[in-house]
């Protein structure tokens, strides 16, 4: 539950807690290793919003984490600065 407006609380889903997720710093020409794990009660996804990555790692709905379950990614990065979002 997160409350946005004073008094009002919103049930919400982030990572690692209820809203939103960690800030991820990636540096071009570098591969970055990602491992999500799933601690909801249903099948969740991640996709890089922007990211200038091959499809394998990009997530999106086919690449389901089960309830329980681990995805594992290496991010291989090779794109000018950009502030993007997942």
């Amino acid at each position: 539950v997160t409350s946005f407006v004073a008094g009002t609380a919103a049930s919400t889903r982030g990572f690692n807690g209820s809203f939103l997720g960690p800030t991820l710093l990636l540096r071009s020409a570098a591969t970055t290793e990602v491992t999500v794990m799933n601690g909801l009660d249903e099948s969740t996804t991640v996709h890089w919003h922007g990211l200038l990555i091959s499809s394998e790692a990009d997530g999106g709905p086919h690449h389901l984490i089960q309830p329980g379950g681990t995805w594992r990614t290496a991010l291989d990065v090779d794109q000018a600065p950009a502030t993007l979002w997942y």
